[in-house]
Formats: structure tokens, sequence, C-alpha cells
């Protein structure tokens, strides 16, 4: 029966591939009908009952990336499976793929968290010329606002640029898979490795949660793996110019988020003990130097002030600290084959190219040192791992790779099936049970009924144009007073400040009992939206 098909499948092989092709253009076509047409009126009608238009919402995505899927895989992949070309390749290939769809729907219809709204916030600020590129009171460096304000420029006030910067994110990290596929493929001199570090990476709850959201996560890892991929240049051919690269890539890195730092830090132990090894005066030189250089920069005082506050924030232990035992068991419980396959690592034999021996040293380097870092952070959330998990799959995959060589790798599909089943089970399941339907009629509901200089309070960060200007915690110090309501001043402040409008969300009934009464004697539902509530003496 398989080879009667099989020879049914290279005999059609023409007719099939063009099947597919239309099959792939009439599934693009239904989204943009269903966006476009007469349904979306039943859509709207349903404004407030999102469990009926979901789908409808939603339909122009998912139809586009399935269609789109659909022609590549008959244009690039059809042919290599018939023809048994590369084939365990070929399958690992489609399975990413197949993931990054999954996920490019998920950065389109899944909930937004606070800080992505956040990040939209200060862009706007900044295009306002109401928020410092660098101040004391900014809790990240700018470069994810830098990157958003052109693309909002050109939105406007208008949630299009939710749904365009989260675009972009995947876009970016994308190209950040495609650096982590350079960079082993380099290293292990092996096609069949860079692959797997790529499903490794991909598959895992990291990946999955962090980089379809708009956080300055994606883009630091893209600079850290660029800088990385020119370090493997320079060692390959020693060129100063490389060097230069490498440390206007690890400043843009830092840009895109302070924690670059320890990935920094930790290929500098490592180099640091080379040249120790080799030349202790020149080791001992290049530290002074390096301590000097600090102290020169640290006489800046808006760069001293954030290096204050940013220690004290995310290193110095204060009344909100806590550790990443929880959620490292949610990484372990969701992919245990990453941490099996890491440790085994750092006791297996790892056979890099020739000229790249160092780069063992900088691996377990870069992993260990960020896996420690996690416990030394005040508040190490799921998005603090990111580089930790790349580079445990990047030293996890030369295990496969070399169980794929040595072993019946038919065993090796059912490997390969057991760590990809639990990421194409949790993207859809993290998407579609609570998507963004609600958060964005809500934000486009406050920007048609509010005027330019209105104010709203919202914890969650919703009136992204809009929102309640209290620097430096405008975003986070509902979580603050949340785990300790006697540290809470800033209700007084809202009391005076000429607040008109009040979103009500899921933390809203945390706020203090005297700050909710205030809100409910003063504010009154609207009609337009029912999270939406309007102050009672602005009300028109």
């Amino acid at each position: 029966m398989n080879n009667f098909l099989r020879r049914f499948l290279l005999n059609h092989e023409g007719k099939i591939k063009y099947f597919l092709i239309s099959l792939g253009l009439l599934s693009i076509f239904s989204g943009f009908f269903i966006e476009f047409s007469w349904l979306k009126e039943i859509r709207d009608a349903y404004a407030n009952d999102c469990s009926r238009c979901r789908i409808l919402d939603i339909s122009l995505t998912i139809f586009t990336v399935i269609g789109i899927a659909v022609i590549m895989f008959a244009i690039r992949y059809l042919k290599k499976l018939l023809h048994a070309e590369d084939r365990f390749d070929t399958i690992i290939e489609l399975t990413i793929l197949f993931i990054l769809a999954l996920l490019l729907i998920s950065s389109q219809i899944r909930y937004f968290d606070n800080d992505e709204y956040e990040h939209l916030h200060n862009a706007w600020l900044m295009i306002e010329g109401t928020f410092p590129l660098i101040s004391s009171t900014s809790f990240h460096t700018p470069l994810i606002q830098w990157f958003i304000i052109p693309f909002m420029k050109i939105t406007g006030e208008s949630t299009i640029i939710i749904q365009t910067m989260r675009v972009m994110m995947f876009l970016v990290s994308t190209a950040s898979l495609w650096l982590i596929y350079k960079i082993t493929e380099e290293l292990f001199q092996s096609r069949t490795t860079a692959l797997l570090a790529v499903l490794l990476s991909v598959s895992n709850l990291v990946w999955i949660m962090v980089t379809p959201e708009i956080r300055p996560d994606n883009v630091m890892i893209f600079f850290t793996l660029l800088s990385f991929w020119v370090l493997i240049l320079y060692y390959k051919n020693p060129k100063a110019g490389y060097l230069v690269i490498f440390g206007l890539l690890a400043l843009l890195a830092v840009l895109g988020k302070q924690n670059a730092i320890v990935f920094y830090f930790a290929l500098g132990l490592v180099f640091t003990y080379e040249v120790l090894l080799k030349n202790k005066a020149l080791a001992i030189k290049t530290v002074i130097v390096g301590i000097v250089v600090l102290i020169i920069i640290l006489q800046v005082d808006a760069l001293r002030m954030f290096f204050e506050v940013n220690i004290r924030k995310h290193i110095i232990p204060n009344d909100i600290k806590f550790f990443p035992t929880a959620d490292l068991r949610k990484v372990w419980k969701f992919s245990p084959a990453l941490f099996f396959l890491f440790f085994f690592q750092l006791m297996y034999p790892m056979k890099l190219g020739k000229g790249y021996e160092i780069f063992k040293k900088y691996l377990i380097s870069v992993s260990l040192t960020s896996l420690i870092f996690l416990f030394l952070m005040n508040r190490p959330y799921l998005q603090e791992f990111l580089t930790m998990a790349i580079f445990m799959s990047i030293l996890g995959a030369n295990v496969l790779a070399d169980m794929k060589r040595k072993l019946n790798w038919k065993l090796g599909y059912f490997v390969i099936g057991v760590i990809i089943l639990s990421a194409l089970i949790y993207i859809p399941r993290t998407s579609f049970r609570h998507t963004l339907t609600d958060d964005l009629r809500t934000t486009k509901a406050i920007l048609e009924m509010s005027d330019r200089d209105d104010l709203v309070f919202d914890s969650y960060g919703k009136p992204i144009f809009r929102h309640h200007p209290m620097e430096p915690d405008y975003l986070v110090y509902t979580r603050f007073f949340i785990e300790d309501k006697s540290k809470y001043k800033k209700f007084y402040a809202v009391k005076k400040s000429d607040v008109k409008f009040l979103i009500k969300d899921h933390y809203y009934p945390d706020y203090p009992l005297e700050m909710r009464n205030w809100f409910e004697e003063n504010f009154v539902q609207t009609k337009e939206n029912p999270n939406i509530f309007i102050r009672i003496d602005r009300k028109e």
C-alpha cells in the first residue's frame, strides 16, 4: 500500500504541487473575505460578546498564515519529501516552520502583557517629547522604544501599532533563530545539529511565551547572538575590524536591555582566563583598563543614576524579591529534555570545528552564568530565562545529533516527537484561551471617546496614548501596593489629578478599599464599553 501511494504521489507530483498552491491562495482569499465582507458587520454586532466574534476577529491571521505555509510546503518541501532528500533534516525543518506558523498566529491573537503596553506608551511619550531617552526613572534601556517610534509615526494614535509591532517582534525573533542556526552550524560543522538547536529553542516554554511579545529581550537577544557570530568570525579570521563591530553590537545589545551585560560578563570571564593562562601581565592590564573605563563612564550623571537605579531594582535584595524556582519548575515540566541534554552535555565530548575549541568554554560560561544570575536578580520573570534557554539548546543539540549518528534513528523520531508535542499543544492553548480581542476593543473605545489631553487611569496599560502620567511607576505601581498596600501612596495623586476615565481590569479588586470606594462614588459606567468608566463631574 505504501509503495502504491508513493508511486501515485510521484506520478502526480506536479498536479499535487499546483493543487496545494491553489489551496493556499484560496485560504488567503478566504481570510480577506471574512475580514472585509458583510461578515464583519456580524462581528461588530457582537462587540461585547467575544465568545461569538472571536473566530471572525482572528480569521484573517489564521487563514493567511495557513495559506502561506501550504504554498511554502508545495514549493520547497514536497519534492524533498517525495524523493527522500535529507528526509530527517527536512522533517525537522518542516516542524520548525510549523511551530513558527503557530507562533505567528499567536503573535496576532494572544493576550497582551502589561509590559508590552508599557513599551508602546514609552515610545509615544518619546514622540511627544515628554520622556527622557535615558533617565534615573527608566528601568529599561531605550532601544525598543526607538525601534517602535518610526512605526508609531506611520500608524499614528491607533491600535494598528499593537499588531504591527507584534509582527516586527516575530521577524526579529525569526532572525535570532537564523543566527542560532548559523552559530551552531559553524561551531559544530553540522546542518543537523544546527536544525536541532533551532528546534530545541523554538519549542521550549521560554521562547513560546516571550518571543511573540513586544519586549526588549527580543531585541537584546538578536544583537547578542549577532555579536557572538562576529566573535566566531574573528576567531576564524583575526582582524581588528571584527572586534570593533563586536563592540558596537554589544553596545546595541545593552541598549536593547541592560541584562545583556550578563552575557558579555560571561564571555569576559573566559576571555580573561585564557589571556591569564597565556600572558598574566596582559590580563592584569586588560582588567585595569576595564575598571578605568567603567569609572570614566560613571562620571556621567545620567549614566551613573541609571546604573544605580538598575542595580537597586534588579540586584540588591529588597522586600519584593523572589527566586526563579517556580518558573524553573515550569520550564522543567514543559521541556525536561532541555535540562537533561544540557547537563549531559557538560560531561559529553563536544566536537567543535577546528580552531573553535575555546567556544566550548564560551557556550558553557554563558549558560551557567545566565542560570546563576537568575538567583541574584530580585524579580527573575520568565523573559530573563531567554539567554540561558538558547545556549542550553545549542549545547543540547550536539547530544541529539550524536545520538542520530550512533543509534537507530527510528527512536530519534520518537525523541523529537516528545520534545515538540508540548509546544504543539501549548501554543494554541495559550493563544485561543485568552485572546487580545477584548483588550483591543477597550483600547479602541478609549481612543474614540477620549480627547488628546484626557487622562485615563488603568493599571494594565490599555490607554497607550492617554495613560495617567505617574512617573516613575506609571505602569508597575499596582503590583507594589498589591504586595504591600501600606506602601501605596499614589492614590492621593490620582484623586488630585484631573483623571477623566477609569478602566477596570483584573487588578481592580486588589486596589485598596479606600481607592475603590472613591472610584465607585465618582465614576459611572459608559454605554460604549462596559470596562470603561467616566468621572461624573467630567461627563458631558
